[in-house]
């Protein structure tokens, strides 16, 4: 029997800014300028098998806070030569609480306080659904 996880690192929350939003470091707190975004334009999760391709884990992010699902996960792509069932991946899960905020203006998004759970050598199994919460304002 394989392992769910070699390692795992929970709860670790981050923001993704973009160009004109500003960080306070005296109270850690994002300033942006773009819209709140109240009414999320996605409602399904946005997963992704390669979460190393270009922009693929910016997208996970952003995505996040502007959909009702509660979290997106992105694994790393396996390579074709190994069994899927014995190499280990990495696994990142993008998930929001109620301290994540989303910003969106002139298709550029800021993501505040989105929380990020990192495991290697996670079975996909390991995440069996996605559940969708009330988008939190």
């Amino acid at each position: 029997m394989y392992p769910l996880a070699y390692f795992t690192i929970n709860n670790v929350t981050g923001h993704y800014l973009t160009h004109g939003d500003q960080f306070d470091f005296r109270s850690r707190a994002v300033i942006s300028s773009k819209s709140l975004i109240t009414t999320p334009a996605y409602s399904g999760p946005t997963d992704s098998d390669d979460i190393l391709a270009a922009y693929e884990a910016t997208l996970l992010e952003t995505r996040v806070v502007d959909q009702r699902s509660l979290y997106n996960l992105g694994k790393t792509k396996k390579p074709s030569d190994f069994s899927s069932r014995t190499t280990p991946t990495f696994e990142i899960k993008f998930y929001r609480n109620q301290q994540s905020k989303g910003y969106y203006s002139n298709k550029k998004y800021t993501a505040v306080n989105v929380v990020y759970d990192y495991s290697f050598g996670t079975n996909a199994e390991q995440y069996l659904h996605h559940q969708v919460f009330p988008f939190h304002k």
